[in-house]
């Protein structure tokens, strides 16, 4: 999910700071930085910009405005694992070398006013390249480790989901039951010589010496 203007914050040496979410672990902030953001819900396309503080968590990236912007613009942020596609997006050759822009999918949700898509582009000074690329590194690899957990967590899910539909379709086997003794010495019957064969015998678990003989095979049938 992506959230617009619902950030939990508080002031740390004169500085708005995020409130971090259980486990969470800050990669990378930078200020200042332009953040513009373009999202389409339901078709519908609204666009934001503010000055202020860009942030990379472990979970999420994290925009909070020095002040809010004149359409009341003032914090982003968006849960990684939402993802479900991530594209760099084009930028003007010279200014791409000071700007991170990427055109963003996120996974369906049931909420009817959940952001479907987003391009966010985040615009630093044009002397703070190192900036910028130290931001797409930390951006680029938590991402990738996200897209990948979901990726493992859809296999799973989906082996899952056929282990079950085939297990629906596997009736239970048959009861077998050693109550059909005379059959096990029928095969072992030798009709010339009227006693059990080795192979009866060896078939037969019981102890056949005070049993009389079986009636002759064709009469079993």
């Amino acid at each position: 999910m992506a959230y617009v203007n619902t950030l939990p914050i508080r002031i740390h040496n004169s500085s708005k700071i995020p409130i971090a979410v259980d486990n969470e672990g800050f990669f990378y902030r930078h200020h200042p930085v332009t953040f513009s953001l373009v999202s389409v819900t339901r078709n519908k396309e609204k666009s934001y910009s503010a000055t202020g503080r860009v942030f990379i968590t472990d979970k999420r990236l994290i925009f909070v405005a020095d002040k809010p912007s004149e359409d009341g613009f003032e914090t982003f942020s968006l849960i990684l694992k939402d993802v479900s596609t991530s594209t760099l997006a084009s930028v003007n050759p010279i200014a791409s070398r000071y700007t991170f822009a990427v055109t963003l999918s996120l996974n369906s949700s049931s909420n009817n006013n959940a952001i479907d898509t987003l391009k966010v582009t985040v615009t630093f000074d044009p002397t703070d390249v190192k900036a910028k690329k130290t931001m797409a590194d930390y951006y680029s690899m938590i991402m990738q480790s996200s897209l990948a957990a979901n990726q493992k967590k859809s296999e799973v899910a989906t082996l899952e989901s056929v282990t079950a539909l085939n297990a629906d379709g596997i009736g239970d086997p048959p009861s077998y039951r050693r109550e059909t003794h005379a059959n096990e010495i029928s095969f072992g019957y030798n009709r010339d010589n009227n006693h059990h064969s080795s192979v009866g015998a060896a078939v037969s678990r019981d102890d056949d010496s005070s049993r009389p003989p079986p009636p002759p095979y064709s009469s079993l049938v």
